[in-house]
Parts: structure tokens; sequence; C-alpha cells
């Protein structure tokens, strides 16, 4: 019979980023029961070949999603250009996506 336990204390999620996160997913780690080890294996597996990379994100939120859905953007432009050559889809690119204006904000309201 499989034992219940609260796998979800001491959540990853809810840590501050200079906290470490190390302890505690191998505190939750040790916590899960062995009859239900076999449905992490997987996840284990992973966390063991980019252990540096995922807890580097807990100390410093950034990922490279806008580079990646920029790339997967040219790839569907070039696909559907059927074979633009640079220059036009660079430049397809960058008045499309690469120029924005940003909006200041006022420092003061106007009286």
């Amino acid at each position: 019979m499989v034992k219940h336990t609260n796998l979800k204390s001491n959540s990853l999620t809810s840590m501050k980023p200079n906290q470490s996160t190390k302890p505690l997913y191998k505190n939750w780690l040790s916590n899960v029961p062995k009859e239900l080890i076999t449905f992490f294996e997987d996840l284990i597996k992973e966390m063991n070949n980019w252990e540096e990379e995922i807890f580097n994100y807990f100390s410093s939120p950034i990922t490279n999603a806008y580079t990646e859905s920029l790339n997967r953007l040219i790839k569907t432009m070039n696909h559907v250009g059927r074979g633009y050559s640079f220059e036009a889809l660079r430049a397809k690119i960058l008045f499309t996506q690469g120029y924005r204006k940003v909006k200041r904000k006022k420092k003061f309201k106007d009286c």
C-alpha cells in the first residue's frame, strides 16, 4: 500500500532567488515513496543531467524564450516565403519584430 506524503512541502516555486533550492530538491527526492519512484525516473534523470542549469535558473531567472520564439518565427517566414534571400528575410524580421517603440512613462503627472 502506498503511503500518502506531502510531496509539495517546501515548494521550489515559492523560493526566493537567494535561497538554495538544491537541498529542497534533495529533501523532496528522499521523501518520494519507493513505490512511486518509478513514476519519477524520467524527471530524476533529467534533473541529474541538467542539475546546474536548472538550479541556476532559481538564482537568476532569465531564459532565452524570446530568442527561441524569434528563431521559430524566422524559420516559419523562410518556409512560407519559399527561399527569401537573406536580405529580404532580415528586412522582414526587422520591420515586423525587431523595431519597437518604447513608451516612456512620465516621471511626474501633469498639473
